[in-house]
């Protein structure tokens, strides 16, 4: 939180306690929350402090006396209400295919983040546990994108598309045969991301597929029908090597 954001925050306490906040006031606010955003649970958050009946949700609060916000009632306000919405997601990670382990905590973190965020609906734990890959692509996927941004996609931007060539998913790095993974992208994906950045669509691994076999069906029709014997000669663009 910033000193604008903090002045922005103790203005809407003042609507309930009628304070006068000063710049001190709005920079030592800005320095014990500089880890919490200014957003709704934020605000929500002075709300449930001043229409709450008890402090901090435990001893009762004694009604003759005035109530007065402090930083820490913020974070206790806003972290009980994202600890409601991450309890009704019953959020569960299943991991990825070729996912590390600090990969793992990331990702994990990142969709808990966005449950408690309101990007993940409530769910049931039975429906959690069987609700399967579709969860997975309409949900899942989407909450981990919303939460930790496009930071991948910004550091490797020749991951922007899926890989036609071994099937990586978008931000996902290339795996060769064997499927580990490749520190390069696959050329062919490099060709897709480069489209795909300047706003076009992409062929997908399909097309590119036909595409390929199209080719090498012209290739063996052309040598097929050339005189027996011929020896077919390199093209202009490549250097032609001697025997030794």
């Amino acid at each position: 939180m910033t000193p604008d954001e903090a002045k922005q925050l103790l203005a809407h306490a003042a609507a309930f306690d009628n304070r006068q906040p000063s710049i001190v006031a709005t920079k030592a606010w800005a320095a014990a929350l500089r880890d919490i955003p200014l957003d709704q649970d934020t605000l929500d958050a002075v709300a449930a402090f001043y229409g709450s009946t008890t402090l901090d949700g435990a001893a009762r609060f004694d009604p003759t006396k005035r109530r007065w916000l402090e930083p820490h009632h913020v974070r206790h306000h806003r972290q009980q209400i994202r600890n409601a919405r991450l309890a009704d997601a019953n959020v569960m990670y299943e991991g990825r295919p070729n996912e590390s382990g600090a990969e793992s905590i990331r990702n994990r973190r990142a969709l808990l983040a966005a449950a408690a965020s309101g990007q993940l609906p409530p769910r049931t734990p039975t429906a959690a546990i069987t609700s399967g890959p579709a969860v997975d692509a309409e949900g899942r996927g989407r909450a981990i994108l919303n939460a930790v941004g496009r930071e991948t996609l910004s550091r490797r931007p020749e991951f922007a598309a899926p890989c036609p060539h071994c099937a990586a998913g978008a931000g996902r790095p290339c795996v060769n045969g064997r499927g580990q993974r490749r520190r390069d992208a696959h050329p062919t994906r490099i060709d897709a991301s480069r489209l795909t950045n300047s706003g076009e669509n992409p062929a997908d691994r399909a097309e590119t597929e036909r595409e390929i076999q199209r080719r090498l069906a012209a290739s063996r029709a052309a040598l097929a029908a050339l005189p027996p014997g011929t020896v077919p000669q390199p093209d202009d663009g490549f250097e032609e090597t001697a025997a030794s």
